[in-house]
């Protein structure tokens, strides 16, 4: 990954071993992704002796990142604060407004209780309004 958008980060816990743990991280764009690994075979938490275990790099990574995320490797979406977006269309409008309304009164944890005082209502209507249009 390159470009202005992208910002890494590379730990590891020796700079001359191969024996050793390490996490890549990198944002490119809103995103975000994680690699870990350790120069030891993986285990996979089961207690299977029959899985098949992969080991993770061995000897200097010079650059080819590509032996890191042989033991786990994972993309982060960023995460879009919306709550008025009832439908999950990414704005908030008119289907997101007739939603609340369908949700009207008392409710216990109901996505349409916007302001969270356990009642659908014109606080939650008011709220909505404030966030009309696209998501961020």
């Amino acid at each position: 990954m390159t470009g202005t958008n992208t910002h890494g980060a590379i730990w590891r816990t020796s700079a001359r071993s191969s024996n050793d743990a390490m996490v890549a991280y990198a944002t490119y764009g809103l995103g975000k992704v994680v690699a870990c690994g350790d120069s030891s075979p993986f285990d996979d938490g089961t207690g299977d002796s029959s899985d098949t275990l992969y080991t993770g790099w061995a000897g200097a990574v010079n650059g080819d990142h590509a032996k890191l995320t042989i033991n786990a490797c994972l993309w982060l979406n960023p995460v879009i604060h919306c709550p008025a977006d009832l439908d999950g269309s990414g704005k908030v409008d008119g289907a997101d407004l007739a939603r609340l309304l369908q949700s009207w009164g008392t409710c216990s944890g109901c996505a349409a209780d916007l302001d969270g005082n356990h009642a659908v209502d014109g606080a939650d209507i008011a709220q909505l309004l404030q966030g009309w249009g696209n998501c961020p």
